[in-house]
């Protein structure tokens, strides 16, 4: 109706059937009901388990009238999924199914309170649903744009095969971008507090498999497993993922800046225990200058207190700046893992100079309001590399 009154009384529309639309409306209908980082599943799989349980008990019963509620919510669903932006960013589900939700609980409380005739079944149906709502809700608060929410990690890091988003959501979450459309290039998944891959997507391009296997490291076994693989789905010029869960026999990892350009250690610019308590006044010294080259590779290693409790959405960062710039000149990050302390950046520089840079670490928090600590940082150690 929206869409129909917009053409009407405006002669324009968002909503236009379009080559890109038609393209994949099928997997976005699905993944608005059931994907499990951005569908009704991220927050309410079990409302949706008992809307389409009473659906089906109806239409044996020969109820018909509960086809209305049935068709009214998946007519609305295929309306949007013809829209090809999905991948925008979110707090616990897209944005369409926020609007969409409501016919579900508004049926579950009409027709579907109907359906179960006894107090206690109603009391305990009801109330396992919305227990279940909290729990989800209260499980995935708090996860940051363009990144999988913590049930999609779990699924990822432990029954990855259960999990297969669209291909765009992948990349949007895995490279933490608005989108994700256009990128066909192999990307992993990885296991925050191990950096173990464990779900892998790539077109079955020619040239492919040399491409992946350029990228990552692993044991002999566990390498022949990821080519089998890689060949058995030959090149048909689609998408494919390989699966490796965390509890699997196969331990594949990417390769880091360092292993790719087959580099090593050549002098130590930065190495503060205990992040550097000023002598002087013996207060924390948060910034130091270091002199970097062009077109050269850095290793940045950072140690954590033990202990320090935070939450996978809080960020740790390190900025290097000259110091009349406003903005970090460079910024390298990564989002903590439980029970993680030690963290290792790598980063090439590209400028037509050598720069005296300040360079800062610290802990953003985000469940404080973006509160900014650094006196949790035990190691901070900056290493230029060098060719072997």
């Amino acid at each position: 109706i929206p869409f129909l009154v917009q053409r009407i009384y405006l002669k324009t529309s968002i909503y236009r059937i379009t080559s890109g639309g038609m393209q994949g409306a099928v997997g976005r209908a699905f993944a608005y009901f059931f994907d499990p980082n951005l569908g009704i599943c991220s927050f309410a799989p079990l409302v949706l388990i008992v809307f389409l349980a009473m659906v089906l008990f109806s239409v044996v019963k020969k109820h018909y009238q509960t086809l209305t509620w049935f068709f009214s919510l998946v007519g609305t669903v295929v309306a949007v999924s013809f829209m090809p932006h999905i991948n925008c960013g979110m707090l616990y589900c897209a944005r369409y199914v926020a609007w969409i939700y409501p016919i579900i609980p508004i049926f579950l409380t009409t027709v579907g309170y109907e359906m179960l005739p006894q107090m206690w079944g109603r009391m305990l149906c009801y109330g396992l649903m919305v227990i279940s709502c909290m729990f989800f809700l209260y499980w995935n608060h708090g996860v940051k744009l363009y990144h999988f929410n913590n049930c999609a990690e779990w699924l990822l890091n432990y029954v990855p095969n259960l999990y297969n988003p669209l291909n765009s959501t992948f990349y949007c979450r895995v490279f933490h971008v608005d989108g994700g459309y256009s990128y066909t290039e192999p990307a992993y998944h990885k296991n925050k507090k191990t950096d173990e891959i464990t779900k892998l997507i790539y077109r079955a391009d020619p040239g492919v498999e040399d491409l992946i296997l350029d990228d990552v490291t692993g044991d002999k076994d566990s390498l022949q497993y990821l080519e089998r693989e890689i060949e058995r789905q030959g090149e048909d010029g689609k998408f494919h993922y390989i699966n490796l869960p965390v509890w699997g026999k196969y331990e594949i990892y990417e390769r880091n800046l360092a292993q790719k350009e087959n580099l090593t250690e050549r002098n130590i610019l930065l190495d503060k225990s205990d992040f550097c308590l000023d002598r002087k006044n013996g207060k924390q010294k948060k910034r130091f200058k270091i002199n970097v080259k062009n077109n050269t590779v850095y290793k940045v290693e950072l140690q954590l207190a033990e202990g320090f409790d935070f939450r996978a959405v809080d960020d740790l960062i390190v900025d290097f700046r000259r110091k009349s710039d406003m903005n970090p000149h460079l910024r390298v990050n990564a989002f903590l893992a439980k029970g993680r302390y030690d963290y290792t950046f790598y980063f090439k520089t590209e400028m037509s100079e050598s720069p005296t840079f300040e360079i800062t670490a610290k802990i953003v928090l985000q469940t404080e309001f973006d509160r900014m600590i650094s006196e949790r940082i035990k190691k901070f150690r900056v290493t230029e590399m060098q060719k072997k």
